[in-house]
C-alpha cells in the first residue's frame, strides 16, 4: 500500500455498518477498533502480531489488527467476533461447539480463535486436523493445550452437549457464553480513560550496570504520577515460581542479567505514557560482556547469574527411566 496517508477521515464498514472517523494518522487498526469504535471484543495481547488475540476479518481474510495500519481498512469490510456471532450462522454454530467442548477457558484468545476458525469453515466445512492447526496457528492459547479448540472446530463429539447438569455430568462453563460471543469484558475493556497505567522500563542490553538520574524531576517535568524502582519494594526484592528458587528481582538493582529485565516502572495517564520518549529517561548504562549459550555459561570462569549456582546450573537431579510394567 503506497498511497500517502493524507485523508482527513477514514471510512470503512465495521460488522456491516459504515463508520466514519477522523484520520487515524497511522495508528493501529486494533487501537481504532477498541478506542474509537468501542469494539472491545477485539483483544490486545502482544501488540506485535505474535498472539493473534486481535484477529479480525478484513474482506473475509483473517489479519492481526495490531499489525494493520488503520488507513489500510479504507472502504473495506471489517468483521469482529461480535458481528460474526450476530450475523453468521457458521460462527454461532462454532460458538456452541466451543461451549460443548469447554474450549473457552480464560477467554482472552477466544475471539481470535473463533474469527480465524470462521474464515476456515467458510471455505471448508469439513477441514482435516492439519488444516485446522494451520488456520489457528497464528493464535496462541495458554489454557487449553489446543486439543479442545481443535475438536470444537472439527465438531467432534462432545460430552457436555446433551447434559442436564446432574451430579457427575460434565457441563458447559457457566460463564462461557459471554466468552464465545465477544461480550465478556476484561480489565482494559472497562477501564476509564482517566485510569492510571503502568509502563515497565526494561533493559535494552543483555548484561549491563546502570544508574538512575533524577527520576523524581523527570516525573514532575512530564506530568507523571510516580516511578517505582527496587528501592520501593517492601521486604525482599525477589520472586519466583519454584519454592527454594526465589531469585529473580522484581526490579533489577544496579545490574541487569538479561535483555528485557525490568529496572523500573512509570505510572501515569495513558495519554502521557504513549507520548513519552523513553530514550530521554534518566538512566545511564554501562554495557558488560555476556554469554549467549548454555555451553558458554557452564564453562569454568563464566559470568555467574547468581551466587551459589556454580556453572550457572540451578539444580541437578536424576531421572530413572524404563518400562512401566517392569517397574
Amino acid at each position: 500500500m503506497n498511497k500517502k496517508l493524507t485523508q482527513s477521515q477514514l471510512i470503512f464498514r465495521l460488522n456491516g455498518e459504515t463508520v466514519n472517523i477522523p484520520a487515524p494518522n497511522g495508528r493501529r487498526l486494533s487501537e481504532i477498533l477498541r478506542k474509537e469504535l468501542s469494539a472491545q471484543d477485539v483483544k490486545i495481547g502482544c501488540n506485535a502480531g505474535d498472539c493473534g488475540a486481535c484477529t479480525v476479518l478484513v474482506d473475509g481474510q483473517p489479519v492481526c489488527a495490531c499489525l494493520m495500519v488503520a488507513e489500510q481498512a479504507e472502504e473495506r469490510d471489517v468483521q469482529t467476533l461480535t458481528g460474526l456471532h450476530r450475523d453468521d450462522p457458521i460462527t454461532r454454530n462454532l460458538s456452541e461447539s466451543f461451549l460443548n467442548h469447554g474450549s473457552a477457558q480464560c477467554g482472552i484468545c477466544t475471539p481470535g480463535m473463533i474469527v480465524s476458525a470462521t474464515a476456515l469453515l467458510r471455505k471448508n466445512d469439513a477441514p482435516s486436523e492439519d488444516e485446522v492447526k494451520d488456520a489457528l496457528g497464528g493464535v496462541l492459547c495458554r489454557c487449553t493445550g489446543y486439543r479442545k479448540i481443535i475438536d470444537a472446530v472439527m465438531n467432534a463429539p462432545a460430552i457436555a452437549e446433551h447434559c442436564n447438569g446432574d451430579v457427575g455430568e460434565s457441563v458447559r462453563h457457566l460463564d462461557g457464553r459471554a466468552k464465545v460471543s465477544g461480550e465478556l469484558r476484561f480489565g482494559d475493556d472497562v477501564a476509564s480513560k482517566e485510569s492510571l497505567e503502568i509502563l515497565i522500563l526494561r533493559s535494552p542490553y543483555h548484561h549491563a550496570k546502570f544508574k538512575f538520574g533524577n527520576l523524581e524531576k523527570y516525573c514532575q517535568d512530564h506530568g507523571l504520577e510516580v516511578t517505582l524502582t527496587a528501592a520501593d519494594i517492601p521486604g525482599k526484592n525477589a520472586f519466583g515460581v519454584i519454592p527454594g528458587f526465589i531469585d529473580q528481582p522484581v526490579f533489577a538493582e544496579n545490574m541487569v542479567r538479561f535483555k528485557g529485565e525490568a529496572v523500573a516502572a512509570i505510572v501515569g495517564l495513558a495519554s502521557i505514557l504513549s507520548d513519552l520518549d523513553l530514550s530521554k529517561i534518566p538512566i545511564t548504562w554501562e554495557v558488560q560482556s555476556s554469554h549467549h549459550s548454555s555451553s558458554e555459561a557452564e564453562k569454568d570462569g563464566a559470568l555467574q547469574l547468581h551466587a551459589g549456582h556454580k556453572h550457572n546450573v540451578m539444580c541437578r537431579g536424576f531421572v530413572s527411566r524404563g518400562t512401566a510394567h517392569a517397574a
